[in-house]
């Protein structure tokens, strides 16, 4: 992919790709990636590892192996109440990102 991933590219490739559930989107630019959370009910009942894999095999699909040099930590969230009480802040979600990539052995951006 050239050029830049705006919000408005991931927010429409995501939502077709994952069929999400009336989304609700809190992105910001961090240097060249996109970051943030996703609040959908689509996630209901998916495990933040399953949720996690949704993301990033509809990105890889997308735009391959650019999806980590574009795309960011994204957390995801079923309703307005978790994410309000789950919300801890940019370091907690930083980490709470290496953790599960981590354990997906997915690539990281160099």
């Amino acid at each position: 992919m050239r050029g830049v991933m705006s919000k408005v590219k991931l927010q429409q490739m995501l939502t077709e790709r994952l069929g999400l559930n009336a989304p609700v989107f809190q992105l910001e630019k961090i240097g060249s990636k996109l970051a943030g959370s996703i609040v959908s009910d689509t996630f209901k009942g998916k495990s933040a590892r399953q949720r996690q894999k949704m993301i990033w095999d509809a990105l890889q699909a997308e735009l391959g192996e650019d999806s980590v040099r574009w795309v960011g930590t994204l957390l995801t969230y079923t309703a307005r109440v978790e994410y309000r009480s789950t919300h801890g802040g940019a370091l907690n979600a930083r980490r709470q990102n290496h953790r599960i990539l981590s354990r997906l052995a997915l690539p990281e951006a160099g």
